[in-house]
């Protein structure tokens, strides 16, 4: 008949191997959790990159955008400055013609000094 002390230790190595068992299979619930969560982590950081490259094309897109209406503008305020010039020039050869209000004198002579 065995000991007791023999049964025991039979009792304490059984319940280590349950204990080591559960233990196990908890590591590798995590292990499996872990590995949903790369996965995760791997289409987020896809999905980034998908993102960061169509605002790259959209930025792209604006500047251009931004570019041609400063041309247009810029050509647009060329025309405007040409025909203000072509409309004093025309001004210029009609007889008792008047001044604009805000044109004070077409003088190109300073102002003498009052002495």
């Amino acid at each position: 008949m065995p000991s007791k002390t023999i049964k025991n230790s039979n009792d304490r190595v059984d319940s280590s191997e349950q204990t080591t068992l559960r233990l196990s299979d908890d590591i590798g619930k995590m292990a499996d959790r872990i590995g949903g969560m790369a996965d995760r982590i791997g289409e987020m950081a896809e999905r980034i990159l998908k993102t960061q490259e169509i605002q790259a094309k959209n930025i792209e897109l604006t500047q251009k955008s931004m570019l041609e209406l400063m041309q247009a503008m810029t050509k647009q305020m060329e025309f405007s400055n040409r025909l203000m010039e072509l409309m004093f020039d025309k001004g210029d050869n009609v007889p008792g013609k008047q001044l604009p209000s805000w044109q004070l004198s077409k003088s190109t002579e300073p102002a003498k000094k009052s002495e």
